[in-house]
């Protein structure tokens, strides 16, 4: 019996071919979210523009302020996201789950993925707020600091 192979089927295995074989599933994944926020960055500049002589400042500062964060997300890589984790904390003593992320415009997972990360490497440490909020239900509030921080 004679296999034939196709484009989408070259071995004739049925079986798809691999898309990239070098690259790991969060590798593809990663860099179809950069190339989206660099298609993003630009539609963004062009209705920057566009509205460059609106009479509305806060649509400006708005739309700058969305240039900004899809450039930051259409450059970010796992190193860039833990260095600037890393980076903030040295700013710091110790600092809460919700500053890191406010400073460092990291979504919450992207964050948290990273500072468990960070803590199985012994290189940050968390500690529990000893004055919980009462009444207020959701994730634990926790606070980091650098391990080399410490005496």
């Amino acid at each position: 019996m004679e296999t034939h192979s196709s484009p989408t089927n070259p071995s004739g295995t049925g079986q798809p071919p691999p898309s990239a074989p070098n690259k790991t599933k969060r590798a593809r994944i990663s860099e179809k979210k950069r190339e989206r926020a660099r298609d993003l960055e630009q539609e963004l500049l062009f209705l920057q523009a566009r509205y460059r002589f609106i009479e509305e400042p806060e649509l400006c500062d708005l739309l700058q302020e969305a240039i900004v964060k899809a450039h930051r997300f259409g450059q970010a890589t796992r190193k860039s996201d833990r260095d600037s984790v890393l980076l903030e904390m040295e700013r710091w003593t110790a600092c809460e789950t919700e500053e890191l992320q406010e400073s460092t415009l990291l979504s919450r997972w992207v964050l948290d993925e990273i500072l468990k990360e960070l803590e199985k490497l012994k290189l940050v440490e968390k500690k529990a707020v000893r004055d919980p909020v009462e009444g207020t239900g959701g994730r634990p509030r926790w606070v980091w600091s650098l391990v080399h921080t410490h005496p």
